[in-house]
């Protein structure tokens, strides 16, 4: 009986919030994205952070847009400043959102381009452009409606649309989210559509939290986590190093082998700390004490192959 009640104060709930249409590029939102790439041999460990900024209005054609700003300078910016001397933002396309349907320009033309239709019933077919830059149109039909419940600011739902056609695939296999939805972003993908090397860490509107891949942590602990994570499951465990944790100094221990290669140690945003050849060495000894205290990544380069260790610093 209990969860007959629960499940019928559930439903309440989504059919009542159902109803509240939540629009996409409201002013002040910012989608803040990590990302990590074990690259090709010899290129060693790629990471970043991008954000994408929601801010200001714009009158174009005699409508009101509000422009969308792009940054990868590994910076999570809560002020909203594109003005920033200290942050490179690009102004790079602006959105609007009439009538649960979005549109977006490209910096510098005046054409725009329809991305979504949310006033769509299920069946019914969408002409679209499948992000802010594409050149051609594609067709795509809804195939159903679902829900997503968000946690912030306060747990509540909104709808979810899954389609097939240009938006189908593993491109969109977790649906788009009203207010939330990202693909006219371009290559981004996220955890509410995971894939690629890229992956949504957060959504903040007006300082709010209305997306965290995290529920415990602020944004920019996600993205380290992201980071982490990618390292763990990409990690060749070939290489042993210890102590982990260490204070000051590490030893490399590269089992039987003489190594002949390179020794990086790299910070979690994939900064160099130290470069130091090896050659023909069963192991070596390293000094950190000048490094602070956190998480660093082994990078060992060696016949073309590349090898990770993960350490923590006291």
């Amino acid at each position: 009986m209990k969860y007959f009640y629960s499940l019928i104060l559930t439903l309440f709930l989504f059919y009542g919030n159902s109803q509240t249409y939540y629009p996409s590029g409201t002013d002040s939102t910012t989608y803040s994205v990590g990302c990590f790439i074990l690259t090709t041999p010899g290129s060693g460990l790629s990471t970043w952070i991008e954000q994408y900024t929601f801010r200001g209005d714009t009158i174009i054609n005699r409508k009101s847009y509000v422009k969308v700003y792009y940054s990868d300078d590994n910076i999570i910016d809560t002020n909203y400043d594109v003005n920033s001397t200290l942050i490179n933002y690009s102004y790079i396309f602006a959105v609007r959102d009439s009538a649960k349907k979005v549109f977006t320009i490209k910096a510098n033309q005046s054409s725009e381009k329809l991305v979504y239709d949310f006033g769509l019933s299920v069946g019914d077919t969408m002409n679209h452009y499948l992000d802010y830059s594409s050149f051609s149109i594609g067709i795509s039909v809804l195939s159903r409606i679902d829900s997503f419940l968000v946690n912030y600011p306060a747990p509540h739902f909104r709808k979810k649309y899954f389609y097939s056609g240009q938006l189908s695939s593993s491109f969109n296999q977790f649906g788009e989210i009203e207010g939330m939805a990202t693909a006219f972003f371009g290559r981004m993908d996220s955890e509410i559509r995971s894939g690629g090397c890229v992956r949504m860490a957060c959504i903040q509107q007006k300082d709010l939290y209305i997306y965290k891949s995290c529920d415990t942590c602020d944004c920019y602990s996600i993205l380290v986590d992201i980071i982490r994570s990618n390292l763990d499951e990409k990690s060749i465990g070939e290489i042993k190093v210890y102590p982990n944790p260490f204070s000051d100094i590490i030893n490399i221990d590269f089992s039987t082998n003489q190594i002949a290669g390179i020794v990086k140690i790299l910070d979690v945003s994939g900064r160099e700390v130290l470069n130091r050849k090896v050659n023909h060495n069963k192991s070596i000894e390293i000094n950190l004490s000048e490094v602070q205290s956190g998480v660093y990544i082994v990078s060992l380069e060696t016949n073309g192959e590349m090898r990770f260790a993960k350490i923590v610093k006291e």
